[in-house]
């Protein structure tokens, strides 16, 4: 279950500047998807819910990052750890 804070930022999937309680989780890596600019991929874990969040930067334009919820599945391509996630008490990262 998401904290209110993390509830807040879904509400704002634009917001430049995380919540107090996120911190960074990882490295951020630089990817280059096909036909686009080289855009910048980072993960932050929530420490009052646990709930991971990726963020996805242009660098060349800082108008229209996003934030993506990830639940508690540790990447995009991972969604089976929301489901299993499910039946396991919460960790916090």
């Amino acid at each position: 279950m998401r904290c209110s804070l993390c509830n807040r930022m879904l509400k704002q999937p634009d917001a430049s500047s995380p919540h107090s309680a996120l911190s960074l989780f990882g490295s951020p890596r630089k990817l280059r998807p096909m036909l686009r600019r080289p855009v910048v991929l980072t993960r932050y874990c929530c420490g009052l819910c646990g709930t991971q969040w990726l963020h996805d930067a242009d660098p060349l334009q800082p108008v229209g990052q996003r934030w993506i919820c990830l639940e508690r599945a540790a990447s995009v391509l991972a969604p089976l750890t929301i489901r299993l996630s499910a039946t396991i008490a919460p960790s916090v990262c």
